[in-house]
């Protein structure tokens, strides 16, 4: 494998478990995160594009962690 296309992919993964534990702050579950980096390697490592970040804030157990 070529040292660039390695660090994409490892960067992808990276970033989609980042993603869980910044926002839901738990591990991924194993659908979640296939879903999240198949579509994140769709959109060619662009999350804006991938709408991941909107889609996690947007969540229900994003928004649940700060209700009152």
């Amino acid at each position: 494998m070529r040292a660039e296309a390695l660090k994409r992919r490892e960067t992808n993964r990276a970033f989609v478990l980042m993603e869980y534990y910044g926002y839901p702050r738990r591990d991924a579950d194993a659908s979640g995160y296939g879903y999240w980096l198949a579509k994140l390697e769709q959109f060619g490592g662009n999350f804006v594009e991938a709408e991941m970040v909107k889609a996690f804030l947007s969540s229900d157990e994003y928004r649940k962690r700060f209700a009152q």
